[in-house]
């Protein structure tokens, strides 16, 4: 059975992080990026750094999840992904897949986004 409400939204004040995310779709015949190509928006983001020792040296393994209520835009796997962890660090990746998880009245109730390639910048 289907039920008909909707979960409260993620709360504006964890949604503190500003992603920039930028589409590889968005370029013109030149490989200019489009005026609208580069888009920003306020996520909640897990980040997590896993490092294993092995004979071959250090395999640092990243998992980069975003989350947030609404897009006013439209985002894909390839796009690029970069955000700051204040006193850290700037991450960069690429969007591996897009979801939606639903509310019980199957309605989205928010997107989440898996960044992969994820490298780290000084800030």
């Amino acid at each position: 059975m289907l039920m008909s409400f909707q979960l409260p939204p993620i709360p504006e004040a964890i949604l503190n992080t500003e992603v920039t995310i930028t589409s590889n779709s968005g370029r013109d015949d030149f490989g200019n990026l489009l005026p609208d190509a580069t888009n920003k928006s306020m996520f909640r983001y897990e980040f997590e750094k896993l490092v294993n020792k092995t004979e071959e040296g250090l395999n640092i393994r990243y998992v980069v999840n975003l989350f947030c209520n609404k897009l006013n835009f439209v985002v894909n796997e390839g796009d690029n992904i970069s955000f700051a962890i204040p006193d850290y660090c700037l991450i960069k990746g690429e969007v591996q897949s897009v979801s939606f998880p639903p509310n019980p009245d199957g309605s989205i109730h928010h997107f989440e986004i898996v960044v992969g390639e994820v490298t780290e910048h000084g800030l």
